[in-house]
C-alpha cells in the first residue's frame, strides 16, 4: 500500500478524480491489487479556476482530501492494511464559502490536533493588502488547525494566512507545528490569525543572494523570519 511517509499526492501521482484506493506494491514499478476504499464527495460543481483533487496522510491512520473546489475533508482510515471502510470525521469549507484550494501539507499532533497548509491563488484586496503597486495576484497559504474535542468531533480551532508574490518553491511545517518552511523568491508574511493580532516584525531582512529565499515564520511567542 502507499507508505504515508511519501506525505501528499496530487493529480500527477494519483487519481483522485472520484474514489480513494488501497493500492498494495510488490515493486516499485509493480501494482499488485487496487481496491476502492472510499468515494470523495462533490459539494460543488466543477469550474474553471477549481484546483485538481489533492490528499496528504497527516498520520498513519488520518488523511486529508480536497476535491479542488473548496471543501477539506479529514478521514479516518484506520489501518492501512485492512480492509475497515474509511470514515470522514470532519468536511468544510476552511478558506470561505466556494474558495478552491490544493492542499500542500500536513501534519498530526499528539493523534487530537491536525494542522495542514493550503494553497489558493486570489488578488491582492482579497489579501487585505491596500498597496496600490507590486503583483495583483498573490500566493495564499491558510495554516488551518484542527482539532478533536471531548464529544470525538473535530472542529477548527484556528486559521492563519500567509501572503507573497512570486514563485512557492516548497512549503512545510515543521515537526512540532510552531513554524512553517517557505521557498520562494519572494518574501512571505502573516496577513491573518483567527486567534493572535498579528504584529509586524520591523527587522530588516538581510541581503538575499541567489534566487531562493527560505523563510522561517514561528509562532512560539512572535512572529519572525530569518533570511539566509
Amino acid at each position: 500500500m502507499i507508505d504515508p511517509s511519501l506525505g501528499t499526492f496530487g493529480p500527477t501521482n494519483l487519481n483522485l478524480s472520484k474514489h480513494s484506493v488501497n493500492v498494495k506494491l510488490l515493486q516499485p514499478s509493480r501494482v499488485e491489487e487496487l481496491r476502492e476504499v472510499w468515494e470523495l464527495p462533490s459539494h460543488h460543481e466543477r469550474r474553471p479556476g477549481h484546483y485538481n483533487p489533492s490528499m496528504s496522510f497527516s498520520s498513519p491512520e488520518l488523511v486529508l482530501l480536497t476535491d479542488g473546489a473548496g471543501t477539506l475533508h479529514l478521514v479516518n482510515t484506520g489501518p492501512r492494511a485492512g480492509t475497515a471502510a474509511w470514515e470522514v470525521l470532519f468536511s468544510e469549507e476552511v478558506c470561505g464559502k466556494e474558495t478552491p484550494f490544493t492542499i500542500l501539507h500536513s501534519r498530526t499532533i499528539d493523534h487530537e490536533e491536525v494542522h495542514c497548509l493550503l494553497l489558493h491563488i486570489d488578488d491582492r484586496s482579497a489579501a487585505g493588502d491596500s498597496k496600490e503597486t507590486g503583483p495583483v495576484f498573490l500566493n495564499m497559504v491558510e495554516w488551518v488547525t484542527l482539532v478533536q474535542g471531548d464529544s470525538s468531533t473535530w472542529s477548527v480551532r484556528s486559521v492563519r494566512r500567509l501572503c507573497g508574490p512570486g514563485n512557492l518553491d516548497y512549503t512545510a511545517l515543521e515537526d512540532t507545528c510552531s513554524s512553517v518552511y517557505i521557498a520562494s523568491d519572494k518574501p512571505f508574511h502573516f496577513t491573518m490569525d483567527s486567534e493572535n493580532t498579528i504584529s509586524e516584525d520591523k527587522t530588516e531582512p538581510l541581503p538575499i543572494t541567489g534566487n531562493i529565499v527560505i523563510i522561517i515564520l514561528s509562532y512560539l511567542k512572535m512572529l519572525s523570519s530569518l533570511w539566509y
